[in-house]
C-alpha cells in the first residue's frame, strides 16, 4: 500500500503488492472486490458487502474469515487500540485483536526468516528447537553442511541421529564440527561425553590426514593444509583439558595411525615433556631431545633422559651440561656419565673428565662420588694427570673432598704409572714408612727425603725412615759420600746406626770426618751427663739434709688438739704428728690403716709386735744406760715406718683408695644397666641392583637395594602402582626372592636391639603407612630411607 508519490513527507517501507481478487469470489466464481480494507502490524483486514476476512501480510494467506448471509456491510472504521468496527445499514459489529503475534514464528519460519522467526518465539524452548531443526534442514538442503553443522548442534535432535546423517553424506568436516560445538555445550560434570566426543574428533583429523598424507605422499603430516585445523583444535580448552585427562587414550589412538608428529604435537599441548622426550629417544632423534631439554630447563628431565643423548652425541650434549652449570646436582648425573664413559670411545671418556673437572674448579663440587669418578677416569685415560689432580685439592686431609681409602685403591689398580701419586697418598694418610718405600723402590730419593722430613712428632718414625733411605743409598746406589752427607739431614741419626749398612771392606777415609765428628760429639755427650749426674748427687744430698731437719723439728700441739679420726683430746694416748697439720691417736691410725696394708706388711707388723711382746725390760734398760740404739726402738721405728710412713689422708693409701673408688665407681654402672638391653642383633643386608656395580663400587657408587634383618626376618620396602603398603619380608639374603637382577653383596652389623620381634612388627606396620608403594621414588624415597628410619 503507498501514499501518494508527490508528497515530499511521504515514506515508504517494504513496499509489497498484494492482489485481492484470491481472498473472496460470488457464486459464479468472479472475484470480489472489498468495501473497505484496515491494517494491522501483521495482517490485513478486507471488509466485504457479506463478509470479512483476514490476510497476512508476510504469507497472503487468509487467517481468518467470517460470512453473514443477512447482513450487508456498508464500511469499516477504528482500527486503534487493537479493536475496529464493520457495520451496516441495520447493526454495527466490533471485532478484537488478541495475540497477533502467536504464530508469526512459524510464518517467518516457512519463509526461511529464521533470525525473525526466533525472535517471535523468546522463552519457549519447543518452538525455538523447531526453528533450529528447519533451519539446519535448511542449510543442509543447500549444502552448506558447516553452517547447518552448527544448527544441529543447537537441537535437541539426538546425537546419533545427527551424527549418522553426515556421516551418509561423508561430511567428515561438518562432522566435526558438529561436534566440537556439541563439546562447548557440555556441563563441566559431563566427562565421560566430553572425552567421547574429543576423541570421535580426534581420529577424524588423524584419518584426514593420514590420507592427505598418502595422497600427497608426504611424510611429515605438518606439511598438510589440515594441520593448521588440527593445531587449532587441540589447543581448545575443552579439548586441551579432556586430553590432559585421558592421555593414555589419546596417545594409543595416535599411534594405531602411526603419525609421530601428531603425537608429539599432543603432548606438547598437555605439557608432557616425559612422553615428548620417550618419543625423540626412541626415535634416536638425540639432537631435537637435547634441543628440548635446553629449552625446557628442568632439571629432573636432565637426570631421566641425558643418559642416551650423552652416549650418542656427547660433544654437543656436555655443552649443553657445562653452560647450565649450577641447574643440575652432577652426583644425580652419575649414572649416566658412567654409562657414557663405559659405552662409548675414550674421546667419550675425555668429554666426561672436562665436565667433572668443571664440577670441580668451577662449580666447587664436593661430593666424594664425583671426585672418586673424576680420579679413576684419569688412571685410565690420562694416567700423567692423577698427581696433578691429587696436588690441586690440597694436603690437609681435612678438607680434601675425597676418601684417602678410595683413592689409594684407585691408584692401586693403575700400576707403576701412578707410583708417585701412591706416594702422595701413602703420605696424606701418615704411612710414611709405605710412601719412603714406594718412593725408594723407583729411586725418587728426593720424594722419600720429603716424606721423612714430614714426620714432626715421632722422632722414633723419622729416625726409622732416614735409616730406610740411607741404607737404600749405601747398599742399593754404593753411594757412601751421599750417605755420609745425608747425616746432617737429620739429627737424631748417628754414624754408628748407619755403620752397618756398610760395605765390610770399605775404606775408612771414606767417612773418617764423619766418625770423628761423631766421637766428638759422643764424648760432648758424655761431659753433660757426668754433669748432670754431679747435679743429682748435689740436690739428693741436699734433699736428705731437709728430711733430717724435718724430722728434728719441734712441732707446738695446743691441749685442745683433736684426733683427725675420733675427734677426741689427742693427748690422753701415744700420738703420731705430722707436717700437714693432721694428728693421729696411735691406735686410732692402727685400726685405719692396717686393713688397707698388703698381706706381707700386715704379716711383718704383727711379726714385729710379737718380738717386741718377747722383749724383757732388764734388756731394754741396759741398752739405755750402754748409749746404744736398744732393739725395742729399732723394732718401734720400723713399725712406725711402715703405720705412719705417709699422712693417712694425705699420702699415698689415700690416693690409692680414691682411685680403687672411681674403678670401682664405673664397672658398677655397667653392671646395673638393664640386662634386657641389647639383646638381639640388627643386620642389614645389602645387595646389588646393577651389574654396573661391579665397575662402580670401588669409587663408593652403585645402584643398591637394602634391607633390615632381625629375628630371623627382613623387612624392606619397595615400589608398585597402587595405594597400600610398599612394606614386605622375606627370608635373610635371599636375592632370588628379590628378582633376577638382584644378586647378594655383604651383611653390616648395625648394632642391637631391646624390642622384641612383636614389637618389630608393630614398628613396621606403624611405618607402612608413610611408605606406600605408590610413593616410592628411586631416589627421594626408596629402600634405603625405610631402612634408615626403622634402623633408628
Amino acid at each position: 500500500i503507498d501514499v501518494s508519490s508527490d508528497h515530499s513527507e511521504s515514506v515508504v517501507q517494504n513496499r509489497k503488492s498484494i492482489h485481492f481478487e484470491s481472498f473472496a469470489a460470488d457464486s459464479a466464481g468472479k472475484p470480489l472486490v472489498p468495501r473497505a480494507i484496515g491494517l494491522t502490524e501483521f495482517h490485513l483486514v478486507l471488509l466485504y458487502s457479506d463478509r470479512v476476512v483476514a490476510v497476512c501480510i508476510l504469507n497472503e494467506q487468509p487467517v481468518y474469515e467470517t460470512t453473514f448471509r443477512e447482513v450487508k456491510f456498508l464500511g469499516m472504521t477504528g482500527f486503534s487500540s487493537g479493536h475496529f468496527w464493520a457495520y451496516s445499514d441495520r447493526s454495527v459489529y466490533e471485532y478484537s485483536i488478541s495475540d497477533e503475534k502467536r504464530n508469526m514464528w512459524r510464518v517467518y519460519m516457512d519463509l526461511g526468516r529464521f533470525d525473525e522467526a526466533k525472535s517471535h518465539c523468546r522463552g519457549n524452548e519447543s518452538k525455538l528447537n523447531t526453528i533450529m531443526i528447519r533451519q539446519a534442514e535448511h542449510l543442509l538442503e543447500n549444502r552448506k553442511f558447516e553452517e547447518s553443522a552448527k544448527c544441529f548442534a543447537e537441537t535437541k535432535l539426538s546425537f546419533e541421529e545427527i551424527t549418522l546423517k553426515f556421516l551418509e553424506l561423508k561430511q567428515t568436516e561438518a562432522l566435526r564440527v558438529y561436534l566440537l560445538k556439541r563439546l562447548s555445550m557440555l556441563k563441566p560434570e559431563m566427562v565421560t561425553q566430553a572425552s567421547l566426543i574429543v576423541l570421535w574428533s580426534l581420529e577424524l583429523f588423524l584419518q584426514e590426514l593420514g590420507t592427505q598424507r598418502d595422497a600427497e605422499k608426504l611424510f611429515d603430516s605438518s606439511q598438510t593444509s589440515s594441520w593448521n585445523n588440527f593445531k587449532k583444535f587441540i589447543k581448545h580448552p575443552q579439548v586441551h583439558m579432556t586430553m590432559k585427562c585421558n592421555k593414555k587414550a589419546v596417545y594409543n589412538l595416535i599411534s594405531s595411525h602411526g603419525d609421530k608428529s601428531a603425537l608429539l604435537e599432543c603432548a606438547l599441548e598437555v605439557g608432557d615433556y616425559y612422553k615428548v622426550l620417550d618419543e625423540y629417544v626412541q626415535e634416536n632423534q638425540y639432537k631435537e631431545a637435547l634441543e628440548f631439554l635446553e629449552a625446557k630447563r628442568s632439571a629432573e628431565l636432565y637426570y631421566r633422559y641425558i643418559g642416551p643423548i650423552l652416549v650418542a652425541i656427547p660433544e654437543e650434549a656436555f655443552v649443553i651440561l657445562i653452560k647450565i652449570g649450577h641447574l643440575l646436582n652432577p652426583s644425580l648425573l652419575l649414572p649416566s656419565l658412567t654409562a657414557c664413559a663405559a659405552e662409548g670411545s675414550s674421546k667419550n671418556a675425555g668429554f666426561v673428565v672436562r665436565y667433572l673437572e668443571h664440577c670441580i674448579k668451577k662449580l666447587d663440587v664436593r661430593d666424594p662420588a664425583i671426585h672418586h669418578f673424576l680420579l679413576s677416569l684419569l688412571v685410565k685415560e690420562s694416567p700423567e694427570k692423577v698427581l696433578v689432580y691429587l696436588q690441586e685439592q690440597g694436603n690437609d686431609p681435612s678438607e680434601i673432598p675425597y676418601c684417602l681409602q678410595t683413592a689409594l685403591r684407585i691408584c692401586l689398580a693403575g700400576g707403576p704409572a701412578q707410583d708417585r701419586s701412591l706416594i702422595w697418598l701413602y703420605r696424606l694418610l701418615e704411612r710414611y714408612e709405605e710412601s719412603v718405600e714406594k718412593a725408594l723402590s723407583i729411586n725418587a730419593i728426593d720424594l722419600a727425603k720429603e716424606t721423612a722430613n714430614q714426620v714432626v712428632d715421632d722422632d722414633v718414625m723419622r729416625k726409622r725412615l732416614w735409616l730406610k733411605i740411607a741404607r737404600h743409598i749405601i747398599e742399593e746406589e754404593n753411594d757412601i759420600s751421599r750417605a755420609l752427607q745425608m747425616l746432617q739431614s737429620c739429627e737424631q741419626l748417628k754414624l754408628e746406626e748407619v755403620l752397618p749398612f756398610f760395605p765390610d771392606f770399605t775404606t775408612i777415609d771414606l767417612f773418617r770426618g764423619a766418625l770423628c765428628s761423631s766421637l766428638q760429639a759422643y764424648s760432648d755427650h758424655l761431659d753433660q751427663l757426668k754433669e748432670e749426674m754431679d747435679e743429682a748427687t748435689k740436690s739428693a744430698e741436699a734433699i736428705r739434709q731437709e728430711i733430717s731437719i724435718v724430722k728434728s723439728r719441734p712441732i707446738l700441739i695446743k691441749s685442745n688438739e683433736k684426733c683427725s679420726i675420733c675427734h677426741k683430746t689427742l693427748l690422753i694416748s701415744s700420738v703420731y704428728i705430722f707436717p700437714c697439720s693432721h694428728h693421729f691417736h696411735a691406735d686410732c691410725l692402727e685400726a685405719e690403716v692396717l686393713p688397707q696394708l698388703s698381706g706381707i706388711k700386715k704379716e711383718r707388723i704383727h711379726d714385729l709386735k710379737r718380738q717386741l711382746a718377747s722383749l724383757s725390760t732388764k734388756d731394754d734398760t741396759s741398752s739405755i744406760k750402754s748409749g746404744s740404739k736398744s732393739e725395742h726402738d729399732t723394732l718401734k721405728e720400723e713399725i712406725d715406718e711402715i703405720l705412719a710412713g705417709d699422712c693417712l689422708y694425705c699420702g699415698d693409701l689415700m690416693i690409692d683408695f680414691l682411685n680403687c673408688f672411681n674403678q670401682n665407681t664405673s664397672s658398677s654402672h655397667s653392671e646395673d644397666e638393664d640386662p634386657r638391653m641389647a639383646q638381639e642383633p640388627v643386620i642389614l643386608n645389602v645387595y646389588d641392583m646393577f651389574w654396573t656395580n661391579e665397575y662402580t663400587s670401588s669409587l663408593g657408587i652403585g645402584v643398591f637395594h637394602s634391607g633390615v634383618e632381625v629375628y630371623g626376618t627382613e623387612y624392606a620396602y619397595g615400589g608398585h602402582p597402587f595405594p597400600f603398603s610398599g612394606t614386605f619380608e622375606i627370608v635373610p639374603r635371599d636375592a632370588e626372592n628379590l628378582g633376577p637382577q638382584f644378586k647378594f653383596k655383604e651383611s653390616l652389623h648395625i648394632g642391637f636391639t631391646d624390642f622384641t620381634d612383636e614389637d618389630v612388627k608393630n614398628i613396621v606396620e606403624s611405618m607402612s603407612s608413610d611408605y606406600r608403594g605408590d610413593k616410592y621414588h628411586l631416589i627421594n624415597r626408596n629402600c634405603n630411607h625405610f631402612c634408615n628410619e626403622l634402623s633408628k
